[in-house]
């Protein structure tokens, strides 16, 4: 919070210690995009990783994603940001990036406008230290209400773990999150940089749900630990645009669980794959059959006391079971369907 001595400063408590940042007015020019930054790096080629790429190289790749020019009509609307980027004291953004190459467009369009060619910046003191602003971001952004994408949370508790040496326990009371959650988000993300390494894409991070969805699913996570090909087999359904969304890795389990649903996946994709689930299982796509289902388990584990409730002719109850009777009665008239047949 600011100190009532010096408005602009900003003291925040991270723990036992404490951080002094300072809001200060500069230039976009002044400040640095960092190609650390996990989205920003993100957006570098595979190859050639060891070069250190331009600011103009960051600019021009970041400025190539849709959310970022959205991001610039934003700002334009508003007249300026609403929320300040966070700088080292040398002008390295830690976060921001987006924020200030949107910045820097909108100057070069409207280049008499001051509210595009300075901005407020929170600057962190020369004597940060690294896991310092990564427990800070952490809690401003995953703990609490300003949160990031999956993706870069993910690459945040990476970080943590491999960069910092912050263990599971500590990361998941730090952001307040289960073990099981914590595990899958490091192996998803583990996963999608080693699909970016395999195939060579760029923006991987767009991929990352993909991966975070199979990580939430028990059965494909098996099939990750007794198969070790399988994540290979995963990302080519995703290259080859057989794998698209999140729901439609939710469902890849019953696909791969049944031949005629995992031949008509990799022949033809998950449409129709999705198809034959339906015809399998009408309450997947039908609300109708959903509560039919819902109905006969209840009726079919129907407690004692309900039991009893009907027997002893309880009015309310009777009626609303008479009414599913008849209601069942006229589904026979329509259809010509005896439902007492069959089982």
């Amino acid at each position: 919070m600011a100190t009532a001595a010096d408005p602009k400063l900003i003291r925040v408590s991270l723990g036992e210690a404490s951080l002094e940042i300072r809001r200060e007015l500069w230039s976009t020019s002044d400040l640095r995009l960092d190609p650390a930054n996990p989205r920003v790096g993100s957006l570098l080629p595979r190859k050639g990783r060891r070069r250190k790429p331009s600011q103009r190289e960051l600019e021009r790749r970041l400025w190539g994603l849709p959310q970022v020019r959205a991001l610039a009509r934003s700002i334009r609307q508003n007249g300026g940001l609403l929320e300040d980027p966070l700088a080292r004291h040398d002008g390295i953004l830690v976060e921001g990036n987006c924020r200030t190459v949107a910045l820097r467009m909108l100057q070069r369009d409207h280049p008499g406008d001051q509210r595009f060619a300075r901005v407020h910046v929170r600057v962190l003191p020369p004597d940060v230290t690294e896991v310092q602003i990564a427990l800070l971001l952490g809690d401003l952004h995953i703990a609490q209400k300003i949160p990031w994408r999956g993706y870069d949370q993910a690459a945040y508790v990476w970080r943590m773990h491999e960069l910092h040496g912050a263990d599971e326990e500590f990361l998941a009371t730090h952001l307040r999150w289960s073990r099981e959650k914590l595990a899958n988000k490091l192996a998803a993300y583990e996963e999608t940089l080693a699909y970016g390494e395999r195939t060579g894409e760029i923006a991987v991070h767009e991929r990352f749900p993909l991966f975070e969805e199979l990580m939430g699913r028990p059965a494909l996570r098996e099939r990750r630990a007794e198969d070790p090909r399988f994540m290979e087999r995963f990302g080519r359904w995703i290259q080859e645009g057989r794998l698209t969304t999140a729901r439609e890795v939710r469902d890849l389990p019953h696909v791969l669980a049944d031949d005629d649903a995992r031949g008509l996946f990799e022949a033809e994709g998950m449409p129709a794959a999705r198809r034959r689930l339906d015809q399998l299982d009408p309450t997947r796509d039908s609300g109708l059959y959903w509560y039919v289902h819902c109905a006969a388990q209840k009726l079919e584990s129907m407690p004692l006391r309900e039991v009893e409730a009907v027997r002893s002719g309880a009015v309310p109850r009777v009626e609303l079971l008479r009414r599913l009777a008849r209601a069942l009665a006229r589904v026979e008239d329509v259809t010509g369907v005896r439902l007492d047949e069959g089982e």
